[in-house]
């Protein structure tokens, strides 16, 4: 499980390996172009640490998806699933394989005694 950190534990860390990059990579540009370039990346960086969306290219879903599924299939729980995965626990839960059949009436339903409803 991984641990848990304030943005102001981070951000000088971030920063500084920003400016080190941008200075590598663009060193045509002043330094106040280079700082906006920086800021800029932050914000990409801080929205995703944050929770928000990011979306995958439609190759990389489908390959993920059959890795999600097939991590259900030898018994992850939805918790493990969404950190190895990097996804939200509705992004596993979305990709469990019996919702698939669910969706799909690829399933029987039926009431065994001592299951469901009351006799």
């Amino acid at each position: 499980m991984s641990e848990d950190a304030h943005i102001s534990e981070v951000l000088p860390e971030l920063q500084a390996a920003m400016r080190a990059v941008t200075r590598t990579i663009a060193p045509e540009l002043g330094s106040t172009e280079r700082e906006f370039l920086v800021g800029s990346m932050l914000d990409v960086v801080v929205n995703t640490l944050a929770g928000f969306r990011v979306l995958i290219p439609a190759g990389r879903q489908s390959k993920q998806a059959e890795q999600i599924e097939r991590a259900w299939r030898d018994g992850a729980s939805a918790r493990e699933i969404a950190r190895q995965h990097g996804v939200s626990l509705a992004t596993a839960y979305r990709h469990h394989p019996s919702r698939k059949k669910i969706l799909t009436g690829d399933h029987e339903l039926r009431n065994e005694p001592g299951q469901g409803t009351a006799p």
